[in-house]
C-alpha cells in the first residue's frame, strides 16, 4: 500500500509566520487537515510528517491529537546536520538544504511507494487520489517516479510571485524536464518567470508540479549520489537548495521513468497573507457542497 510524505518544515517567510498552524475555512482547520482527510479516502493508511524540532510541541498539539487512531501518522526531523557521511554542515549555513533533503528524512520510514505533498497546500481530492492510483500500481522494486501536473494558470497568487516547478512533457505522458522557475507572476495578459534576469513568457495551460509527485523506494539511492554532486558544487556562502526537480531530471537522465499525470483536481495555497480570503471562500464552498462534512 503507498505512503504519504507530508513535508511540514517550512519556514514560511512570504506568508510570515508559520504556515502549518495557520487555520482556515468555516472550521478553522489547518489546510494539513484536509489533506490527511482526503488521503484516507484516497486509500493511504500512513503518513509520514516531516518537520523541524523546534514545531514538534506544537504539531504534536495542533495536528497528532486530533488523527491520532484515524490513520498511522508518524513524524521524522529535518536537519541541517543529518547529511551523509563524509558531508559536513558549511560554515554560515543556516538554510534548510530544501525539498529534495527533507524527503530524504521520510527513508527509514519507507519501504513502499509513496506520494509527497507540502503541509501547505490544498491539492484537492481527485489529485491525490490520481497519485495513490498510479502508486498502487507501481512496482515498488524497480525506479520509477510521477508528477501530478497542475495548470500554470490554476496555481498563481495576485498578491506576489511564486515558484513553480515548469514541466515539460515528451509528448506521451512522460515527463522530458522539469525546472524550478521563480518570481513567476501574471503581468498584464501575459504570465512571465524571471530567469537568469532575463524574462520568460509562459503559457496558462503549461503543466507545473505543486510538489504532489510520488516515487517507488528505490529513489533513495537515487537521493545519496545526487546530493553529494550538488554538495560538491556549492561555493562558500551559498544557499542554494537541493530540490525534488534535481532528482528528477537525474532520473531522466538515467532514463528511469517519470509519469506526467494531468490532473483537472482544484490547487491553493497561501504564499502571503492576503492569499487568505481567497482561500477561506473556496473551503466554506467546498463545505456548504458536502464535499467535506462539518466535522471530521
Amino acid at each position: 500500500m503507498p505512503s504519504l510524505v507530508i513535508l511540514a518544515a517550512g519556514m514560511g517567510s512570504r506568508y510570515g509566520g508559520t504556515k502549518q498552524f495557520a487555520t482556515f475555512g468555516p472550521y478553522e482547520r489547518l489546510i494539513l487537515d484536509y489533506t490527511l482527510y482526503d488521503a484516507i479516502e484516497a486509500g493511504f493508511d500512513k503518513v509520514i510528517c516531516v518537520i523541524r524540532r523546534q514545531i514538534e510541541p506544537a504539531f504534536r498539539e495542533s495536528v497528532l491529537k486530533s488523527w491520532e487512531g484515524k490513520i498511522d501518522l508518524r513524524v521524522v526531523y529535518q536537519e541541517l546536520s543529518n547529511l551523509p557521511e563524509g558531508f559536513e554542515v558549511l560554515e554560515g549555513r543556516t538554510k534548510p538544504w530544501g525539498t529534495a533533503h527533507a524527503m530524504w528524512m521520510a527513508e527509514p520510514e519507507i519501504q513502499e511507494p509513496f506520494a509527497i505533498v507540502n503541509a501547505d497546500d490544498f491539492y484537492g481530492r481527485e489529485g491525490i487520489t490520481d497519485a495513490f492510483k498510479y502508486l498502487n500500481a507501481m512496482d515498488p522494486a524497480r525506479p520509477g517516479a510521477c508528477i501530478i501536473g497542475y495548470k500554470l494558470e490554476n496555481t498563481l497568487s495576485e498578491n506576489g510571485t511564486v515558484s513553480r516547478g515548469w514541466c515539460q512533457s515528451d509528448g506521451n505522458n512522460g515527463l522530458l524536464s522539469i525546472k524550478e522557475l521563480k518570481s513567476i507572476q501574471r503581468r498584464g495578459t501575459d504570465i512571465v518567470a524571471e530567469e537568469d534576469g532575463v524574462d520568460r513568457i509562459l503559457q496558462p495551460d503549461d503543466m507545473v508540479s505543486m510538489n504532489l509527485m510520488g516515487f517507488s523506494p528505490v529513489v533513495f539511492s537515487l537521493l545519496r549520489d545526487e546530493f553529494a554532486r550538488f554538495y560538491a558544487a556549492l561555493k562558500p556562502g551559498s544557499t542554494a537548495e537541493f530540490y525534488l526537480a534535481h532528482v528528477l531530471n537525474a532520473m531522466i537522465e538515467r532514463s528511469q521513468p517519470v509519469a506526467l499525470v494531468p490532473t483537472n483536481s482544484e490547487w491553493f495555497g497561501v504564499t502571503y497573507p492576503e492569499d487568505n480570503d481567497y482561500v477561506n471562500a473556496r473551503l466554506a464552498e467546498l463545505h456548504a457542497s458536502g464535499v467535506y462534512p462539518d466535522k471530521f
